[in-house]
């Protein structure tokens, strides 16, 4: 217990935060005290490793420590090409903390599915361009790389026969997106689906069985699968999920009458506003084009609302969603200008978005 207890004071002197906000870039002299401080803040995780080397937290916060650098570095350099800046975010220099911490938390899926999944992509961010349709990443990384990556998918699997249901359904869902990141194998689905047959509780992998089921247009599977969910548990991201899918095979009155009854908590909601918009418009109708404008109103007072603050990049994709939506409706409704002027605001915010660059040819440019 003394060891435990003399090593948090140099794990918390080392979480430091003396950089700029993303928002905006630091000044020399701003960037010299920063550097100044993450130096003394490594010194300090270096003494909590030294003070504790069984302890696999220690790692962990020097790992991130070091990820956490390379970001603050990256951010700061000239070049304004995304991949460029990827590349120097994730160097490898990170892993073997990451790593040791995985060896050194046998039970912990969670620390050993970040210790392969980063080292898949450190390693991969460099060859993702050259990969070609019938390739896997798995193909382009160093071998090294693949030994551990393939160590930690035994040591998931192993941890999958747990009689504990909550690690048998970590190591399936780490294991099953490892199989997916790295052999590009549907069978990882497989995985998923146990997961959550584990635990139903694993929104993000429901999410993800969806896609990949989606993907593959399993519908005959898919809907029963979503119809039991929302009957174990009735919320509203639930049966927006079963909407989702009802809409994705086609059926858009099904879609409508469960997006009807999702918001009637959150009758302003963006999300369930936008998708009610997008499934009366897709149905054809004239009159559901007009009802459509109900929708593609409410949607548009709650983007302003966000604009007006400091939108998440999930909220941001959102807006961009809610306005080549509204772009579209505007041009089936005979009002381009609307339109254009709802893709205006979708280049400024991606200038290179290709869905918009279609509708505007569409619109005759």
């Amino acid at each position: 217990m003394g060891e435990r207890h003399s090593v948090r004071p140099a794990v918390h002197r080392g979480n430091v935060n003396c950089t700029a906000s993303l928002g905006e870039r630091a000044s020399a002299d701003e960037l010299a005290e920063a550097n100044r401080r993450y130096a003394e803040a490594q010194s300090c995780f270096d003494k909590a490793v030294a003070l504790a080397p069984r302890e696999p937290q220690v790692y962990l916060q020097r790992s991130f420590h070091f990820l956490n650098q390379s970001a603050r570095l990256a951010f700061h350099q000239t070049t304004e090409k995304p991949d460029e800046v990827a590349r120097q975010v994730f160097a490898p220099g990170f892993l073997p903390d990451l790593w040791q911490a995985a060896r050194l938390s046998p039970t912990n899926y969670a620390i050993i599915r970040a210790a392969a999944f980063y080292e898949a992509v450190a390693h991969g961010l460099p060859q993702m361009a050259k990969i070609q349709q019938s390739e896997r990443l798995v193909d382009r990384l160093p071998k090294e790389s693949v030994q551990r990556i393939r160590e930690a998918m035994t040591w998931l699997e192993n941890l999958t026969r747990s009689k504990d249901p909550n690690l048998a359904a970590g190591a399936f869902t780490g294991h099953g997106i490892l199989r997916f990141l790295v052999d590009s194998d549907r069978s990882s689905l497989d995985d998923l689906r146990r997961s959550i047959a584990l635990e139903p509780s694993r929104n993000y992998v429901w999410d993800a069985v969806i896609a990949l089921m989606g993907a593959d247009r399993k519908f005959s599977e898919l809907i029963p699968l979503c119809q039991q969910r929302l009957k174990d548990r009735d919320t509203a991201h639930n049966r927006f999920c079963l909407a989702k899918v009802y809409a994705l095979s086609g059926d858009y009155s099904k879609a409508e009458k469960e997006l009807r009854t999702a918001p009637t908590r959150e009758p302003d909601n963006l999300q369930y506003n936008l998708a009610l918009a997008a499934v009366l418009m897709k149905s054809g109708d004239d009159l559901d084009l007009v009802r459509a404008s109900r929708f593609l109103l409410k949607a548009k007072q709650a983007c302003e609302q966000w604009l007006g603050g400091n939108p998440t990049d999930e909220q941001r994709h959102e807006v961009i969603d809610f306005l080549l939506t509204a772009a579209i409706y505007h041009g089936l409704t005979g009002a381009p200008e609307l339109a254009r002027q709802s893709l205006s605001l979708v280049f400024q915010s991606d200038k290179n978005n290709a869905r918009a660059s279609e509708i505007l040819a569409a619109l005759g440019g």
